[in-house]
């Protein structure tokens, strides 16, 4: 979701919604509203409850008859409806396939081992939760979001890397860097309050840095996480000095966007939320006690938390 408030040639636009078509593995469309207006009528059932990657459905959408880069534009009268989620069963493996140049695919991978590195609490560029406080591209793109939550602007960030099959069926990894998310970031600490700071974690930073390693190598255990985002294929500006000027060619540098990172195993999330990181009270010590789950990650001695180049998270 991108909030463009200004003209492109003589168009208005409040905002565009990119979504995932589940019945047609891989296409991306968009929904693009005119108006502060429309905006509140499409999500007149979402509010502050709804953030990326959650699952919604669209009733009688009227035919695109408009593209954006390539992307179909749909028109509808319906809002968006958001329905529970869907076990991973039930969805199909959509594999990550670069699209032609100019083109968007939206992939999403299952069972899936991760492992996260540089690790940090970062305050996030807005208190709302439809953003789902991911990382802004740059200061030019404001947030979407409409509303704001009773929660501290804080967000877990840190590096990903999976692995995946390549176009040519050959096993690839690919790294996702200062990854940023509030659905993410619930996963390994309870609810942050308003008048909590940085320094709360940064004195708790290597306890909190132990109990996301735990947690990551739980769900790598037991049923991997699901990964879902989107491929873009841009162009670049042909500087060979063999092309005629403006010739653009495909870029090689295809960054990669994780919109969600659940676990694919949903009977998994309370041994999760029992390791949660607690910002200790008034008077506690920094130790945070956690308890002990009974399960097969007991015994493993993997660490899917990359100690190598620790990083302390910023002030």
């Amino acid at each position: 979701m991108r909030n463009l408030r200004f003209n492109p040639g003589n168009a208005k636009y409040d905002r565009i919604f990119t979504l995932a078509d589940l019945k047609t593995p891989g296409k991306c469309f968009a929904i693009i509203t005119e108006s502060p207006n429309e905006t509140d009528r499409l999500l007149q059932y979402m509010r502050d409850s709804s953030a990326l990657g959650d699952m919604l459905v669209l009733h009688e959408p009227e035919s695109p008859t408009r593209a954006l880069n390539d992307m179909p534009v749909v028109n509808t009268l319906s809002p968006l409806y958001p329905v529970e989620e869907l076990a991973s069963d039930d969805l199909p493996t959509v594999n990550l396939v670069a699209p032609q140049v100019g083109q968007q695919r939206y992939f999403f991978l299952k069972c899936k081992t991760i492992r996260i590195s540089r690790l940090q609490i970062m305050p996030a560029s807005c208190r709302g939760v439809f953003c789902d406080r991911q990382q802004l591209p740059n200061r030019l793109v404001s947030c979407g979001c409409l509303f704001t939550a009773r929660a501290a602007a804080l967000v877990v960030q840190f590096h990903v890397t999976f692995e995946y099959i390549d176009e040519a069926g050959n096993d690839a990894s690919y790294t996702v860097t200062n990854f940023r998310s509030w659905r993410t970031t619930k996963l390994f600490v309870a609810p942050i309050t308003p008048t909590t700071d940085l320094t709360t974690y940064y004195n708790s930073r290597d306890t909190v840095r132990e109990l996301v390693s735990e947690s990551v190598d739980l769900v790598n255990n037991n049923g991997g996480w699901s990964i879902l985002g989107w491929y873009r294929r841009g162009e670049v500006n042909d500087a060979s000095g063999n092309q005629e000027a403006g010739t653009e060619i495909a870029s090689l540098n295809q960054p990669i966007h994780m919109s969600y990172l659940p676990p694919t195993n949903k009977t998994i999330l309370p041994a999760i939320n029992a390791r949660r990181f607690s910002p200790p009270t008034e008077g506690d010590d920094t130790s945070n006690d956690t308890t002990t789950i009974a399960d097969s990650t007991q015994n493993n001695e993997s660490n899917s938390l990359d100690n190598d180049n620790p990083v302390t998270p910023a002030v």
